[in-house]
């Protein structure tokens, strides 16, 4: 994968406290946090990562142009600053973890990315995305000339080599330090030596990389180089348009975590808990877990039983007006073999897949479709907003998830295959407007 520093624009002190002005990702925003977020700083980056529709808005004045608008004064006014020397950045976030209560720091570093088509094998997505998403990114790209985001994404490094050398320049006050509304501390730090960057180069040029997230951003930037091509036919590729900023994270790091995604199931008609455990008996082991007291106590429990079960495609089951929650092992793996779909063994023994084909699809009639319109099946992150809803008894039924294995993650992607909906959770997202890359038409990297 080849990677260049480059001069990354960010704000100036005069813009104000750095956790006033960045962001979630685009996709993450709902609409009470823009508000929020226009609140909060004049300078916000909101205003050019997502801004808002105005009435009266047409083609020649729109929140495209805006952007553009807010972009340009920035920079003149100072607001934003660019670095004179190409740098890369290393970038730490540390957050408590949600289910063990331990303080973990992930670290990456953001680069520019040079853009590969996927059929060129350096660069793999796991994701479908959506033409709509798209659509928009584009025209932001074309108005700013700048990406505010991120694509985060992975890379194997089993000795740890990348972040060994990144490692020992993070000991000098950082360029930025910011704590986000989910309590996640961000930690910025540029480095410009040619020596260090180097070595990074060098280790990361042999290497294939997989999206985590930012499909969309991807695949955006892939549209926007090809647009440009055809505009200029006699481009070098040294243009910054051929190059996305990225935040690369090594996926042997023993810090980064996929969390899971429970589901949560509502509206089947018919639905029997009792009855379908025991259909279920044909292809799982189950155990059992009392709820003597707190269902999400005995949740976790139960989680914790999962976890030690993760290599067997253990489940947790929790059918409304029970007493007992279950968990579920896969009794054999050519039970998973056998789902009838053309897809690889890897993909069919995703717990996931195996959830999804068969008990909501064989079992409740939750197809495909059904899960892409979200009729019968809701998602959580966390166990007790999982457990809640079947208690208060709005949803039939609760199936808690380990986490999907980035090790699977990488096999699934290597036969070109995207995962079923719902399959990772990456956190903390990495944020919007710590650090801008800025591509004027011309302007070449290196």
């Amino acid at each position: 994968m080849e990677i260049l520093p480059f001069k990354g624009v960010h704000y100036s002190k005069q813009a104000g406290s750095i956790q006033d002005l960045i962001t979630q990702p685009y996709d993450k925003i709902t609409p009470k946090m823009q508000e929020e977020y226009y609140k909060t700083s004049p300078y916000n980056a909101i205003r050019v990562e997502l801004g808002k529709d105005l009435q009266g808005d047409d083609e020649n004045y729109n929140k495209y142009v805006r952007a553009e608008w807010y972009t340009k004064l920035w920079m003149a006014e100072n607001i934003f600053e660019r670095d004179q020397e190409p740098c890369i950045y290393v970038y730490n976030q540390e957050y408590v973890h949600p289910d063990t209560g331990k303080t973990v720091t992930r670290m990456s570093f953001i680069a520019l990315g040079k853009l590969h088509e996927y059929s060129e094998k350096i660069v793999y997505p796991h994701e479908h995305t959506l033409s709509g998403p798209k659509q928009d990114r584009l025209m932001l790209m074309r108005s700013t000339k700048t990406n505010t985001g991120l694509v985060l994404m992975f890379y194997r490094d089993n000795e740890d080599a990348i972040n060994k050398v990144l490692s020992g320049k993070t000991g000098s006050e950082p360029l930025f330090d910011a704590v986000d509304e989910y309590k996640t501390h961000h930690k910025i730090w540029k480095i410009s030596d040619p020596a260090t960057i180097k070595k990074v180069q060098d280790l990361m040029d042999p290497k294939t990389t997989i999206i985590c997230d930012g499909h969309h951003r991807y695949e955006t930037a892939l549209n926007y180089r090809n647009e440009m091509r055809e505009k200029n036919p006699g481009f070098t590729g040294k243009e910054g348009w051929n190059y996305r900023m990225i935040a690369y994270v090594n996926m042997a790091d023993p810090n980064l975590y996929v969390f899971p995604t429970h589901r949560l199931v509502r509206d089947v008609p018919n639905f029997d808990g009792a009855k379908m455990l025991e259909q279920l008996k044909g292809n799982f082991d189950v155990a059992e877990v009392e709820v003597s007291g707190s269902a999400v106590d005995a949740a976790r429990k139960l989680v914790e039983m999962m976890g030690k079960n993760v290599d067997k495609h253990a489940f947790g089951y929790f059918p409304k007006g029970s007493k007992k929650m279950y968990m579920l092992t896969l009794k054999d793996l050519s039970i998973a073999d056998s789902i009838p779909v053309e897809k690889s063994n890897d993909w069919k023994r995703l717990d996931v897949t195996i959830l999804h084909r068969l008990i909501l699809e064989k079992q409740l009639g939750i197809d495909d479709a059904k899960l892409a319109a979200q009729t019968n099946v809701d998602y959580e992150r966390y166990v007790p907003e999982a457990v809640e809803p079947v208690t208060k008894g709005t949803h039939q039924c609760v199936f808690l998830m380990n986490p999907t294995l980035t090790t699977q993650v990488e096999d699934v992607t290597k036969h070109f295959e995207t995962m079923p909906q719902k399959s990772t959770d990456y956190f903390p997202k990495v944020q919007s407007g710590l650090v801008i890359q800025y591509f004027p038409d011309k302007e070449t990297v290196k």
